[in-house]
């Protein structure tokens, strides 16, 4: 049975990922750090206790794996430094130890758009634009992508780089909703106006249909979306009105708030030794105007048909936020 070795399995994206895995007949180690699996138990799923940032205490997982889906790494730190330990000197270590065993045919890496950067309004990024990164964040993550590519490992290298991913079980995604259903309808000036995006379901299903896949001749980089390289923000804010069945008010946002908020939260979460969801790097990008991609290359390769467009992937999102009275 084919064996896959998954970090970050206990993350929102790696909560759906697994269950996929698993129905598709495969074998899978979950790496287990700080968070415990809180998932159904099944024959060939196995927990184990590690980190990645000690590569010895992964030895004994490797020698038997055939492909490695890496998606821990860190959202929120508060300065580079601690962006570039916990994203890029990870994936490193973790492909630099891969190499040692010849068993492994490939390693899949859930980079970010925010690798890339930000796209010009009305022109979604495809993967021949060159990268540029705005954020200490997008900045690690292009350095992850760098190092796993330039590791000695002879496994074909697969990145993914999504945009904004949301779905259910998602706490992130989970603001934009208390916003809509408390039926408030921000206007942001100065701020980001076009975004692509993506249902947890169809990201993990493009991963799974990338896992393996012996088209995959050589090192390769995808961009993946719900099938819409754009969507407006006065779109989105429509729709989660739609969802949720209430009416938004208007509520201008000006962008001198949003950096003062940031800045705010960014020296609390300092102060405390611990970094918020919102913080000056997240800043950097929000008030970027458009961040767009094409997803055309991902979805030819493996004639692949979205599963959730954006009205009914927020519905989804907001039936599940409801049943679990997350709202």
């Amino acid at each position: 049975m084919t064996r896959i070795f998954l970090t970050g399995g206990t993350g929102f994206i790696g909560q759906h990922l697994t269950p996929l895995l698993l129905e598709n007949g495969y074998d899978v180690s979950l790496l287990i750090h700080r968070k415990q699996y809180a998932g159904p138990h099944h024959p060939n799923l196995s927990t184990v206790q590690g980190d990645i940032r000690d590569p010895n205490s992964l030895y004994n997982l490797l020698e038997k794996v055939d492909a490695i889906i890496h998606l821990a790494g860190s959202i929120s730190e508060t300065t580079l430094y601690r962006y570039i330990k916990y994203n890029a000197e990870t994936t490193q270590l973790l492909a630099e130890t891969a190499s040692r065993f010849p068993s492994i045919k490939q390693f899949i890496y859930i980079s970010s758009q925010a690798a890339a950067g930000p796209s010009k309004p009305g022109h979604p990024i495809s993967e021949v634009h060159s990268a540029n990164p705005v954020s200490e964040y997008g900045k690690s993550k292009l350095m992850a992508e760098s190092r796993l590519l330039l590791s000695p490992g002879n496994f074909q290298k697969t990145i993914i780089r999504p945009p904004v991913v949301y779905g259910p079980g998602d706490p992130s995604f989970l603001t934009i909703f208390q916003v809509a259903h408390h039926q408030i309808r921000p206007i942001i000036r100065h701020g980001i106006q076009e975004l692509s995006l993506i249902h947890v379901a169809d990201l993990c299903s493009m991963i799974v249909g990338l896992l393996l896949n012996p088209r995959l001749t050589h090192d390769d980089i995808f961009f993946v979306n719900d099938g819409k390289d754009i969507h407006t923000v006065d779109e989105l804010f429509t729709l989660l009105q739609k969802a949720t069945g209430k009416r938004g008010i208007p509520l201008p946002i000006p962008i001198e708030i949003m950096a003062g908020s940031a800045y705010f939260l960014e020296l609390i979460g300092t102060l405390r030794g611990k970094a918020p969801l919102y913080n000056m790097s997240k800043y950097k990008e929000l008030k970027q105007p458009s961040w767009c991609c094409k997803s055309e290359k991902i979805l030819g390769f493996l004639e692949y048909t979205i599963k959730y467009p954006l009205e009914i992937g927020l519905k989804d999102t907001y039936t599940w936020y409801r049943q679990h009275r997350w709202l």
